[in-house]
């Protein structure tokens, strides 16, 4: 019997939770930074619209500029936040393995209510 949660061991699961969850909340980020800053962008510059085609051309590339640079700030922000929380359950959670010496659903849970309050104080 392997003694190692889903027969992976604590160095392996730590790289594939962190690698998707990092992935999921970089995409995630990104959208929702990359659309307030469209609509941060249409207020700062709601004053000046171009008039010209010209202009309008010029004015959707710098859009697309702040949109790409709001998103990626956004998205990393979001990644290293949901990345912290992750390494920190299985962290949690492979000390109680190791200090009780059994692997269980009690594990899980406590370190689930543990972070799960720490959350909510921290956010």
């Amino acid at each position: 019997m392997n003694d190692n949660r889903l027969n992976l061991p604590i160095i392996s699961r730590l790289i594939l939770y962190t690698s998707v969850t990092s992935l999921i909340s970089l995409t995630l980020g990104s959208i929702v930074g990359g659309k307030k800053s469209g609509l941060r962008f249409l207020a700062e510059n709601a004053h000046r619209l171009p008039k010209t085609i010209q202009g309008w051309y010029f004015y959707h590339k710098t859009k697309n500029y702040y949109i790409m640079l709001g998103g990626i700030k956004t998205g990393l922000k979001y990644a290293f936040r949901a990345s912290f929380w992750v390494n920190s359950y299985l962290g949690i959670e492979y000390i109680l393995d190791y200090v009780r010496k059994c692997i269980d659903a009690g594990n899980t849970n406590e370190t689930s209510y543990f972070l799960f309050n720490q959350l909510s104080w921290f956010n």
